[in-house]
């Protein structure tokens, strides 16, 4: 299974797209790794995990806060389930083999 192919030559137009997009990216990688937590139970992987989410929550507190939106908005975060991660990651992709498409219908 190969990988998948992105494109964001879009969010490349002008810094307030650039900055637009850097905020959906950040805050969909802290819902990723939120999400993705319930499938680690390992305790090294869990830490790396866990270390990760908290650099990619401290990006989008910034880029909120840049782009002139709460940068704490919410008590917590939600995690969001694969499906909806590669729903938000949908307009950046050019291809993606069947077989990650599939993965990421059928993860609960």
């Amino acid at each position: 299974m190969g990988p998948c192919e992105f494109n964001f030559s879009g969010a490349l137009t002008d810094v307030g797209t650039f900055l637009a997009t850097a905020q959906v990216l950040e805050n969909t990688g802290v819902m990723a790794y939120d999400g993705a937590i319930r499938y680690v139970d390992a305790g090294d992987a869990l830490q790396a995990g866990a270390q990760i989410a908290t650099v990619e929550a401290r990006h989008a507190a910034y880029l909120n806060l840049i782009n002139r939106d709460s940068p704490f908005p919410c008590a917590f975060d939600m995690g969001k389930k694969p499906s909806e991660i590669f729903a938000a990651a949908k307009p950046f992709i050019v291809s993606c083999p069947p077989e990650v498409t599939a993965l990421m219908a059928r993860l609960p």
